[in-house]
């Protein structure tokens, strides 16, 4: 996306169908409940990343591939959607470096969630809890950048789930 190949939308949507496959993946990781006593949250069992987001898929020869797994649990699929979400969405703005300043930057961010909602739910519907997710993660990110551009919608997210 970074280098013009790959529309924002498309984007968003080759990141949703690495991480529905990335759901379905087995694998022994530590239980997200068990680390971060997240109580009144739906827990889960699948793989999560939990930083999946554009800069975090490669193109390889067999296909796409996530890096930077340091945040991988296993969770409720809620909670990895939820990051995502809220990473594209949110975090760090100011950092892409859009020509046309924050304006231009919220408008590729939105084409990039747009691409990657859509897809997530033709491939795996709404998964159970999210709101609540989205909810927890927005509280986090105002606790990580409280001077967040957006700090009034994710306000609007926390208090939503209170």
């Amino acid at each position: 996306m970074v280098t013009g190949r790959c529309a924002p939308r498309t984007a968003g949507a080759l990141t949703a169908e690495l991480q529905v496959a990335v759901h379905r993946v087995a694998a022994e990781l530590p239980r997200l409940a068990d680390v971060a006593g997240l109580p009144g949250l739906p827990d889960g069992r699948a793989v999560a990343h939990l930083d999946l987001h554009p800069g975090n898929v490669m193109r390889a020869p067999d296909g796409l591939v996530a890096i930077d797994w340091v945040n991988a649990h296993l969770t409720a699929v809620a909670a990895d959607v939820a990051r995502s979400v809220m990473t594209v969405r949110y975090q760090a703005l100011g950092r892409l470096g859009a020509a046309g300043g924050l304006d231009e930057e919220r408008d590729v961010r939105a084409q990039v969630l747009d691409g990657y909602l859509d897809r997530f739910h033709e491939l795996g519907g709404r998964p159970e809890g999210l709101d609540l997710w989205l909810g927890h993660t927005a509280a986090r990110l105002l606790a990580a950048e409280p001077s967040n551009p957006d700090r009034d919608q994710l306000e609007h997210l926390v208090d939503a789930v209170r």
